[in-house]
């Protein structure tokens, strides 16, 4: 029947190639939807409250503040040695996006073109 959810999370380990539950620690962030991202130093980052959080030692720790202009609904992808936050401001308003350095976990501004600036579904980091 639709409609019927519950909460947890499953991580598919692609060396067991089985798949294993998470025990809550990925449940405990409210930000939704959740988007979880593995950056290039193979930690797991996400959005929850006002912060970017990774987890080490099985448990969520703050890196950095979003950005004041971030509000609805955040989207992250990493590419190497930063992560890409996009976001808009409002409904209905153009994008903005930030990159992080992830050592330095500082945010700098990106300028994304008005005909570019649209709500965003999925991406990711092509590297030719």
């Amino acid at each position: 029947m639709q409609g019927q959810f519950h909460q947890s999370i499953e991580v598919f380990d692609t060396s067991a190639r089985k798949w294993l539950e998470t025990n809550g620690l990925l449940s405990d962030t409210t930000h939704t939807p959740k988007i979880y991202v593995e950056a290039t130093d193979k930690k797991l980052y996400t959005c929850h409250a006002n912060d970017i959080v990774v987890v080490e030692d099985d448990t969520w720790r703050s890196v950095a503040r979003l950005p004041v202009e971030v509000a609805n609904m955040p989207y992250l992808v990493s590419f190497p040695g930063h992560l890409l936050l996009i976001s808009m401001s409002k409904y209905g308003e153009p994008s903005n996006a930030y990159k992080m350095d992830l050592n330095e976990r500082v945010w700098t501004k990106v300028h994304v073109p008005i005909k570019h600036s649209r709500h965003v579904e999925s991406g990711c980091c092509l590297i030719i």
